[in-house]
């Protein structure tokens, strides 16, 4: 997670403490770091001897918990008003926004990303320099380019491939570059010109074919899905998580249900661009109906106990005068708790 040698001891003291499973918050909190593990947490009453020699960190104010997950990140891009225009043109200009944003995520307590599309293997470099120790940054399971029809969306973050053996091929290339996920583009977008979000991007027997053949090889794959057409032909084919699903029909939350795949709304796409000044309008155009149908799609879907990951889509435009590129996990998580009638325990 950090470059160079481990970390001094530590011990970090908080009013509050949650660890994530569902417990009820643990009050005047101690957590003891060593070595850059946990080596102990608990009540600050509780502490076991050999705590006194540790420099303290008070942070009155604060509830510790634990590190953070974005489902759905792109480390190469850093949140310009269009994302085709945002993104540097070379490779290592790539690489370094890429640094960047990963130490970003990292100051924002997220401590795994999914990077889910970039033109060559900028994060799976990053990747592979963070679990080296020569980065500072959040663990990455970067997909590498994403796999996207012939005047598909993202092509300019994507491997282009069309029939059911150039999708075989797309997987295997990927694989060697290092990927530890696919994704693929099942239906048009809101940041790309010409097919319509809601229409399905590849046929089901191209869709089979990918999926097979990444799961032959242990890579899960996460399909980028807009329109109920391509949910529910990504479902079909077994993939393992639909990205955004803004249109959902009772077919594609029963395949949510049989097959057990998650579902990663990422709220925050759709809200950042309908509230960006200096996105173009036509993109705002081509967002409008995906923002307006999102909720009650989520709210059927969670209802019927489809399972949920938190993913921000980060370096997709954010609104003037927001902190950065990276908006943390815990704000895209927000609206979600906000709908009514949901149980916060899913």
């Amino acid at each position: 997670m950090t470059a160079g040698g481990p970390p001094e001891p530590l011990l970090l003291r908080a009013p509050l403490l949650l660890d994530g499973r569902g417990a009820a918050a643990v009050p005047d909190a101690a957590l003891w770091l060593e070595g850059g593990t946990v080596a102990w947490v608990g009540p600050g009453a509780d502490l076991p001897s050999g705590a006194e020699r540790l420099r303290v960190l008070e942070l009155p104010g604060c509830t510790l918990l634990p590190g953070l997950v974005d489902a759905h990140v792109h480390l190469v891009a850093s949140a310009g008003p269009e994302l085709a225009r945002d993104i540097p043109p070379t490779e290592a200009a790539r690489t370094l926004a890429a640094v960047a944003n990963c130490r970003r995520h990292l100051d924002g307590g997220t401590t795994l990303v999914r990077d889910l599309g970039a033109p060559g293997g900028e994060a799976i470099a990053i990747a592979n320099a963070v679990e080296a120790g020569t980065v500072e940054g959040p663990t990455v399971v970067a997909a590498g380019p994403a796999v996207t029809m012939t005047g598909g969306h993202i092509s300019y973050m994507g491997r282009v491939a069309d029939g059911p053996e150039q999708m075989r091929a797309a997987v295997r290339a990927n694989l060697a570059m290092g990927a530890r996920c696919i994704k693929v583009v099942a239906t048009g977008g809101v940041l790309t010109r010409g097919l319509d979000p809601r229409v399905a991007a590849y046929t089901q027997q191209e869709l089979d074919a990918l999926v097979d053949e990444a799961h032959r090889f242990g890579l899960k794959v996460a399909a980028h899905a807009i329109g109920e057409g391509g949910v529910v032909a990504a479902l079909r084919a077994g993939v393992d998580s639909v990205e955004h699903g803004m249109f959902l029909d009772k077919t594609g939350i029963g395949l949510f249900l049989d097959t057990g795949a998650r579902y990663s709304a990422t709220f925050a796409a759709p809200d950042c661009i309908m509230r960006g000044r200096t996105v173009p309008d036509w993109i705002k155009d081509r967002a409008r109906p995906a923002a307006e149908a999102q909720r009650a799609s989520f709210r059927a879907a969670v209802v019927a106990g489809v399972r949920v990951v938190a993913g921000t889509d980060a370096g997709r435009p954010v609104p003037e005068g927001s902190p950065g590129p990276v908006r943390r996990p815990y704000r895209s998580a927000a609206p979600l708790v906000r709908l009514k009638g949901l149980g916060y325990e899913r």
